[in-house]
């Protein structure tokens, strides 16, 4: 939907009385005097809202369609936000961030241990992930970078390209290869590697975090 579709549906909805404008202090304060919003800044604010409940409902049908895969923590959030068919830069709206923020994790630059707890509770707010899930895919992305490293270090010494010239798609398919090396090494353990020393630290203080912003259906 263009941005000439959006403003021309949600004036026909207004004028039809058919969106519900819930009477706030603010729109209270309006109506005693002060100044009645004009209709542009109204009309922002009502697309501003539709926006985030369209990306909200997308979030949700990417989440599930991605369920429980066995993906680095950046890679998974990265399959769900492609199902939701949303960019980066979106993502990085609704964090408050910038759009490198959500490229570094999404590309493993950054382990999200190393992240302030309240930015990646704000992250499985967003999309909707657990805390069990983020525990899993934190371990995963522990154990991957060190594999990642060993394939690295392997392709340097082969004549394979540094890290300043590999693009997305080399990344994301070292990712995909040291996942699934993950995924060998714990199917002949018979059962997954034993938790990462920092991740369970860190899980402990997101669990926290997510009980402060009110989330407790996150801690499971």
């Amino acid at each position: 939907m263009n941005e000439k579709e959006l403003n021309s549906g949600l004036r026909q909805l207004v004028s039809r009385g058919e969106i519900e404008l819930k009477m706030t202090d603010q729109r209270v304060d309006c109506l005693l005097g002060q100044h009645l919003p004009e209709p542009n800044e109204r009309l922002d604010r009502l697309k501003a809202r539709l926006t985030t409940q369209i990306q909200n409902d997308a979030i949700e049908k990417g989440r599930t369609a991605v369920g429980s895969k066995i993906l680095p923590f950046g890679r998974f959030i990265e399959a769900i936000r492609d199902e939701a068919k949303l960019t980066r830069l979106e993502i990085a709206n609704r964090l408050y961030k910038d759009e490198a923020f959500v490229s570094r994790i999404e590309r493993g630059d950054v382990h999200p241990t190393a992240l302030p707890p309240s930015d990646v509770a704000n992250l499985l707010m967003l999309f909707r992930v657990t805390i069990s899930q983020a525990s899993a895919t934190m371990n995963v992305s522990a154990d991957v970078s060190a594999t990642k490293h060993g394939l690295k270090a392997a392709a340097r010494s082969h004549g394979g390209l540094r890290h300043d010239q590999r693009g997305e798609d080399t990344e994301r398919a070292l990712d995909v290869i040291a996942a699934r090396l993950h995924q060998k090494k714990a199917a002949k353990a018979s059962a997954a590697p034993p938790a990462n020393t920092d991740v369970k630290e860190f899980i402990e203080k997101l669990a926290t975090e997510l009980e402060r912003k009110g989330r407790a259906d996150l801690l499971i």
